[in-house]
């Protein structure tokens, strides 16, 4: 797809602000009802400029898309360490990737699922294609080499694993929310990484022997 060249030439922060306003208009209100106009008015541009970078709102959809899934491949399934067996180093491994992601564009999984869901025929053949090209791996595809001798002898694995997602999910989560009114520059990355530290912690001494 192509998009003006020129895009690429302001800075990575404005690039940011305005790849990061898009990605949150069009996640929570699909593509039909997103607006420009809230768009610019976020990323403190004007529309003029918007469109000078994208010609539509089309093509700033697709190209958002295409970013989304290049980021997430290239900072957090690269990142992934299929070998692992230790289910709370896996967690702690992936919590943090996610966390820097999400730290960095906090919309970035909502917008690629709602995508997944969108129908406007105006962008539904293209989409269609790029979601064949992208394949993220099933959550469960990171536990299936899991040493389950660690568990405590009388729990079921598969539901212990399951409290271990919910609740790191949701420490996650938890996490992203506060980091989205909060500069990169600003926010404090190793008081995130104990709270994690401190949850697995806690998780273990439930489920491990």
């Amino acid at each position: 797809m192509i998009i003006n060249s020129k895009f690429f030439d302001i800075d990575l922060f404005k690039q940011r602000k305005i790849i990061n306003a898009a990605m949150r208009e069009f996640a929570h209100k699909g593509y039909k009802k997103a607006s420009t106009n809230e768009i610019v008015k976020d990323s403190g541009i004007s529309k003029g400029l918007l469109f000078h970078y994208f010609r539509n709102k089309k093509e700033l959809y697709l190209y958002l898309f295409d970013r989304a899934v290049e980021i997430a491949n290239d900072e957090f399934y690269a990142g992934i360490e299929y070998t692992e067996t230790d289910v709370i180093k896996i967690w702690r491994n992936m919590a943090l990737l996610k966390f820097n992601l999400m730290r960095q564009f906090p919309e970035i999984i909502n917008f690629i699922m709602s995508a997944y869901f969108e129908e406007a025929e105006e962008v539904v053949v293209e989409l269609q294609g790029r979601k064949e090209n992208f394949n993220p791996a099933n959550v469960n595809d990171f536990f299936k080499n899991i040493d389950a001798s660690k568990f405590k002898g009388d729990l079921e694995v598969d539901k212990a694993l399951q409290v271990i997602t919910w609740t790191m999910e949701g420490v996650i989560e938890k996490e992203r929310n506060k980091a989205k009114d909060i500069s990169i520059e600003n926010y404090n990355l190793d008081e995130t990484i104990e709270k994690i530290d401190h949850c697995l912690m806690v998780l273990k001494d439930c489920f491990y022997k």
